[in-house]
């Protein structure tokens, strides 16, 4: 998914809500699964959030011949699709952990406190590491995406200190911790100085 998305040069949000709807209706099916269901699955799934993010999304036609290699009929495509929307209640809007991480480092303004430099860095190693969890069905299923960006953001957080040392990591930290609802007390607080 990530090569497919990245080579026709989709949104990161895309591939998220890809592998949202994907796990999602892994989870939900009734239907009996094979191994060999999984690539008309992620197809499908990559078709339905690049037509709900894109702004041009896949045609039929390029999902079949150049996606599925010809490999996955339009109709098995199709089918594929209605299967997921019915079994995911046609609820196709959702939060990912990337939205929650892009929002969040927005909120904490870092744009403004880092260099123009460190910044991008900074999104690009969460992007790189919210990509990595999606590898992890386990970790997907039993936590929320909340929690997801909120341990992406703080691994980014302790590489960004490494390269710039005036990093006001603690006070970031306490102000992500407030927005993302999650108590704080000395203990924390002390993990936080000796990590």
């Amino acid at each position: 998914m990530i090569e497919v998305l990245c080579s026709y040069k989709c949104k990161n949000q895309s591939f998220f809500l890809a592998v949202q709807y994907m796990d999602r209706y892994f989870k939900m099916t009734e239907r009996q699964l094979e191994p060999t269901d999984l690539h008309q699955i992620g197809v499908a799934a990559m078709f339905m959030a690049c037509k709900y993010e894109e702004i041009y999304p896949f045609k039929l036609k390029l999902v079949h011949e150049k996606i599925a290699h010809e490999k996955i009929s339009k109709e098995k495509i199709r089918s594929q699709e209605r299967d997921i929307m019915r079994t995911l209640n046609h609820d196709m809007s959702c939060t990912t952990s990337y939205e929650f991480m892009m929002n969040s480092l927005y909120l904490l303004e870092l744009n403004k406190l880092l260099d123009e430099k460190y910044f991008k860095y900074l999104v690009k190693v969460c992007i790189y590491l919210s990509k990595m969890n999606q590898y992890d069905y386990e970790l997907q299923q039993t936590q929320n995406c909340s929690v997801l960006a909120a341990s992406t953001i703080y691994v980014a957080f302790k590489i960004i200190e490494q390269l710039k040392e005036d990093f006001p990591l603690e006070e970031k930290v306490r102000f992500f911790m407030t927005i993302s609802h999650v108590i704080i007390d000395q203990r924390t607080i002390r993990n936080i100085k000796n990590f």
